[in-house]
């Protein structure tokens, strides 16, 4: 019995080390550390390098208006060409959005809504219920990140595990941009938010896989995540998109960012 209440009570010391022990909080460090404009170059060297994406996958959107968690095939192409097919039953195309950066065509098969016109911000959250622009959407999905080539780093910090942190401003913006970038260049979290403080949105990536480079077979993959989630805190909504088969860089057909759709009610 003694024995068991020494180890009870050795058991309990160490389990309140482990609480005593602070989460890791990083370090400040200079805006123009090397470790910084090594993490931003690297970033920055895989926005170039990934430029397309096919996939399957699944998508799952929580909006006021719109409820949804459906498989889906997508293919995107910087800066923001789209084709996304939501499927059915037996993955016939349920709703289709496609747009090659000038005009968009949506078609809801179940709700017979056919549409098409000139691409704008809102043409996502109109059609899908995603509140970002389609430039936004396609650097997210290609785990890159939508932020300008003038953009520079106002503040940074790095933590034990290797990864950074940056807070970053583009000259003339009314907005700040918070990014957490993994050694290699991969992205962990990339914030969105005004500079007085509110945030428009925040996204996180996980699941993170090595994926080869279609139109560079020889290169070293790449770790891609699988998993992206956006949160809308303003309006309360959130978008997760998982993806099952990924292609980096495929060869893509001509017209697969064009549907023709006549009008329609």
């Amino acid at each position: 019995m003694r024995t068991a209440v020494v180890a009870l009570a050795a058991a309990a010391l160490a389990l309140g080390a482990c609480r005593s022990v602070p989460p890791d909080a990083g370090v400040v460090v200079a805006p123009d550390a090397p470790r910084v404009a090594s993490a931003l170059a690297a970033l920055r060297d895989r926005s170039t390098r990934v430029h397309a994406l096919r996939a399957s996958g699944r998508l799952v959107v929580s909006s006021p208006d719109v409820s949804l968690d459906r498989p889906q095939r997508l293919v995107v192409e910087r800066p923001d060409r789209l084709r996304f097919e939501i499927l059915g039953l037996f993955d016939q195309v349920a709703a289709l959005l496609v747009s090659d950066g000038r005009e968009y065509a949506f078609v809801d098969l179940p709700g017979g809504r056919r549409e098409r016109g000139p691409v704008d911000d809102g043409v996502l959250w109109r059609t899908t219920g995603i509140d970002l622009s389609p430039p936004e959407l396609v650097a997210l999905l290609l785990g890159t990140a939508p932020i300008d080539a003038a953009a520079f780093v106002v503040q940074a910090r790095l933590y034990v595990d290797g990864h950074v942190q940056l807070h970053l401003r583009t000259p003339g913006a009314t907005r700040v941009d918070v990014l957490e970038i993994e050694g290699d260049g991969a992205l962990r979290m990339l914030q969105r938010g005004h500079v007085a403080g509110a945030t428009m949105w925040e996204a996180h990536f996980a699941d993170l896989r090595p994926v080869g480079l279609g139109d560079a077979p020889a290169a070293q993959p790449l770790r891609f995540a699988h998993r992206v989630e956006v949160a809308f805190p303003r309006i309360d909504a959130s978008v997760g998109v998982e993806f099952g088969q990924v292609e980096l860089n495929p060869a893509l057909p001509e017209g697969v960012f064009v549907l023709h759709v006549a009008p329609g009610g």
